[in-house]
């Protein structure tokens, strides 16, 4: 967790930052002397993602009822009634309201229940793919952050080079144009990531989508 509150202040003290596109300041400088260490060790690090805690915490905590064994309350009331001079009365024999109330269990029978555990295995396997897919698009959009902050490293050294004219215009115009098309990518990967994020907190009831989205 400290690596990415690292990198996101790191990219929004960038951001903030004024740019001085006709001098290296002491700020850039700064930067330079302190990333390097930091950026090796980010994209050395082999990370994880415990995409089966997520899994198995969505199935144990779905949003209904999964296993169809709970019993059901069932109602009905039936009146009889007889016809007399084009008009429904209800006589004293037949005025009589029957109600009753019956506990039901669903039972199975072999194919039933063979039935019920291939769909409970697809559920459980289809909860696995969706975490797999949060996962990785979350390891893309990481990894994209990365890919930034290597590139406003290397755009800083080439805006050097270019004020010093040991470097050219067009290697600093090439990075810029990467920073570009991987703000575009980054603003993509957020969607994506969105999108799966909202798919898993579906599944879960609504007081544990809180703890699911601190797994998350």
């Amino acid at each position: 967790m400290m690596q990415y509150i690292f990198i996101f202040m790191f990219m929004f003290s960038l951001v903030d930052a004024e740019y001085e596109p006709k001098k290296v300041t002491k700020e850039d400088l700064s930067n330079l002397r302190k990333i390097d260490a930091k950026l090796f060790y980010l994209a050395n690090e082999k990370k994880s993602y415990k995409y089966d805690a997520v899994s198995s915490f969505i199935y144990n905590n779905l949003a209904y009822d999964l296993d169809f064994t709970r019993f059901k309350v069932v109602g009905s009331a039936s009146a009889r009634a007889s016809l007399q001079d084009n008009e429904n009365i209800y006589t004293n024999e037949s005025n009589r309201l029957r109600a009753q109330v019956m506990l039901t269990y669903p039972f199975f029978d072999a194919k039933e229940a063979n039935e019920r555990k291939q769909k409970i295995v697809t559920l459980k396997q289809k909860i696995i793919n969706d975490a797999q897919k949060y996962f990785k698009t979350k390891a893309k959009h990481d990894d994209l952050l990365l890919e930034r902050l290597l590139i406003l490293k290397i755009e800083t050294r080439l805006k050097a080079r270019k004020l010093q004219a040991v470097g050219s215009f067009d290697e600093w115009l090439k990075i810029i144009k990467e920073l570009k098309k991987v703000n575009y990518d980054l603003s993509v990967s957020e969607i994506e990531l969105s999108q799966a994020k909202q798919l898993l907190l579906s599944y879960v009831l609504q007081s544990k989508r809180g703890l699911l989205e601190k797994m998350l």
